[in-house]
């Protein structure tokens, strides 16, 4: 075999890619790789595979097992199917819909060593045989506690069958049985079916048979021009305002031909990172020297990553560190939202909430006395919180204290200063490709239930994590529509975009900002760190851990610092003014006549401006 004749088997592929009218579509999704397709190999006559090892025996089916917390929940068998390329799939009928979607899952463990870089295909087909859509998670994950995840990627299957491909780069080595493939089945009633499963493993070391093509998840060239346009429009229309300054002199007299130059200082936009107090106070590294230049440099907002979550601020130290850090940041003009008051997760709350998980008051007092302490001893400075983070996937603590306990909390926010703006932030909206639908009901209902309740809730935090399961952009605004059906600030509270394909990442990270930045639900977009040595997966959206400026940084500060930016110099009318259009934010006006020179800052909100200044 030839490699022309693998580029005629790989032909079909591409076209069930992007022809989503066709009965069979496919799905690509690329993790820790440097962004190339590989295609499975086969023999044209006899379907032998050339290349690669099954990392799980080929006879997936009895190899795959379902578990379950109760036997009643969900049952499977295998079934025969026609005309697909295989003649027999799984079926598992999910009867009752659980907590969490793990609790319903396939599995089956690794047959074969892997080691660390080893280049792994995951292709299998999928669809539901019940009505509507279905929900499916396949996870890549180590088999013991606490479960460290390799990929996670969702896919809605319909009726007919849609098949799935996925490479990735194993970040560790594994002996056998030491990860697990899981087909995630709880989120919702439904059967489902699975099929012509393949897990390869192809080693380090790809033949240039297979090396067929760049092949993304997200493709800017096929991206309709059409949301480009709109969007342009309103952030022309949402974004910026009209803006005159009228100059007169004492008399009253309007003053022709005087110089007008407009500076904008600051966006009202809220284009912020998240940081580290430790790389702000406590380090005189070159990397701390250069960091603390880069956040005063490019931010006039920022989030503490981890500071201000309740086991970090317990720790009396730490929280000294916090304190200099937010002192720094306060003196600087650098503008501070507070994460998070609770995160009712086990892993995230102080060691005795959960060793006293059997007294509902101690835990509840000790909720109180934390938001109490904190919310006070920040009071004036940060200016609003989350008030609880993850509540859908994350509810061991209002288990326990009951879900009106909530509602006390935001309450008690208000309580200590009505002018903190209050949150709930929460994961799984705009990333996964936009699919994951069970997670984004349960959020809008959640903040339904929050509002229908009568808490004083004033913003909806999207956290946007991105992997190469890339979200299209009509579907991130569509989303957005959605959530601004409350009325509500929406807040961008955690973006990036984790791939390794620095010019993707940059197409990426340029569409997203623009679509958001043309909403007019939203408030801001905070990255989850900036520079890639203080980023939890070491992939920021601005630096290299060189401090070389990557694509995506270059795109984020063209749009910031270029192109959303308003500077501009004239010279008055006969009447004495000068109009202009600027974007929303804090300027210097200076005008200058006959050397002579008058200089204001002044506000530019939505309804215009019209600034009058006296030359004397």
């Amino acid at each position: 075999m030839d490699a022309n004749t693998s580029l005629v088997r790989l032909r079909p592929f591409f076209i069930l890619l992007f022809c989503s009218s066709l009965i069979y579509c496919s799905d690509l999704i690329l993790i820790n790789t440097i962004g190339i397709f590989v295609n499975q190999f086969y023999d044209n006559n006899d379907e032998t595979l050339v290349y690669g090892s099954p990392i799980i025996n080929r006879d997936y089916i009895n190899k795959l097992i379902l578990l379950r917390k109760n036997n009643s929940w969900a049952n499977y068998h295998k079934v025969k199917v026609e005309s697909i390329g295989f003649s027999s799939a799984i079926q598992v009928q999910t009867k009752f819909l659980p907590d969490y979607p793990y609790d319903i899952q396939l599995i089956a463990n690794n047959d074969i060593s892997l080691t660390n870089g080893d280049m792994l295909t995951f292709s299998f087909y999928v669809r539901c045989v019940s009505s509507g859509t279905g929900m499916v998670e396949f996870v890549v994950e180590e088999r013991e506690k606490p479960y460290k995840k390799i990929l996670r990627y969702f896919t809605n299957p319909g009726k007919e069958w849609a098949k799935s491909k996925i490479l990735i780069a194993i970040p560790e080595s594994y002996d056998p049985g030491d990860i697990r493939f899981c087909f995630r089945l709880g989120a919702k009633i439904q059967t489902i079916e699975i099929g012509g499963v393949e897990f390869i493993n192809y080693g380090k070391v790809l033949p240039d048979e297979i090396l067929v093509n760049h092949f993304y998840s997200y493709d800017v060239s096929d991206q309709n021009t059409e949301w480009r346009e709109l969007a342009q429009n309103r952030i022309d229309s949402v974004r910026k305002t009209d803006f005159s300054v009228l100059v007169k002199d004492m008399n009253s007299r309007p003053i022709e031909k005087a110089t007008v130059i407009i500076e904008m200082t600051r966006h009202k936009f809220r284009f912020g990172t998240a940081v580290s107090s430790h790389y702000i106070t406590n380090d005189i590294t070159k990397d701390a020297v250069i960091y603390r230049q880069k956040v005063k440099e490019l931010f006039d907002y920022v989030v503490f990553e981890s500071d201000l979550k309740w086991k970090e601020w317990e720790n009396i130290q730490r929280r000294k560190n916090t304190l200099k850090a937010v002192q720094w940041l306060n003196e600087n003009n650098i503008e501070i939202r507070g994460h998070c008051l609770v995160w009712p997760w086990w892993k995230k709350v102080p060691t005795d909430i959960r060793k006293n998980k059997n007294d509902p008051s101690y835990i509840r007092d000790k909720v109180k006395d934390h938001i109490v302490d904190i919310v006070t001893e920040l009071n004036g400075i940060v200016q609003e919180w989350d008030v609880i983070n993850e509540p859908v996937t994350h509810h061991e603590l209002t288990d326990i204290t009951g879900e009106g306990s909530v509602s006390e909390w935001f309450e008690m926010v208000k309580h200590i200063n009505p002018n903190i703006d209050t949150y709930v932030n929460d994961y799984g909206i705009l990333n996964h490709g936009g699919v994951d639908i069970i997670h984004q009901q349960k959020s809008y209902k959640y903040i339904d239930r929050l509002l229908q309740e009568g808490v004083r809730l004033d913003g909806i935090g999207i956290q946007s994590h991105f992997n190469w399961q890339l979200t299209p952009i009509q579907n991130v605004l569509d989303i957005l529509g959605t959530f601004s059906k409350f009325h509500k600030k929406i807040l961008i509270t955690e973006f990036d975009v984790n791939v390794f394909d620095e010019i993707l990442q940059a197409d990426y990270v340029r569409d997203f900002m623009t679509a958001c930045f043309s909403h007019p639900s939203v408030d801001g977009i905070y990255m989850w760190g900036f520079w890639d040595g203080r980023h939890y997966r070491n992939n920021a959206p601005v630096y290299r851990k060189d401090w070389s400026m990557k694509p995506s940084g270059k795109v984020w500060y063209d749009l910031v610092y270029n192109k959303w930016w308003t500077n501009d110099t004239g010279t008055t009318n006969d009447k004495g003014v000068y109009s202009t259009r600027g974007f929303l934010g804090t300027y210097y006006i200076k005008v200058i006549k006959d050397g002579k020179t008058v200089i204001r800052e002044v506000e530019l909100n939505s309804g215009g401006l019209i600034l009058e200044i006296v030359v004397e």
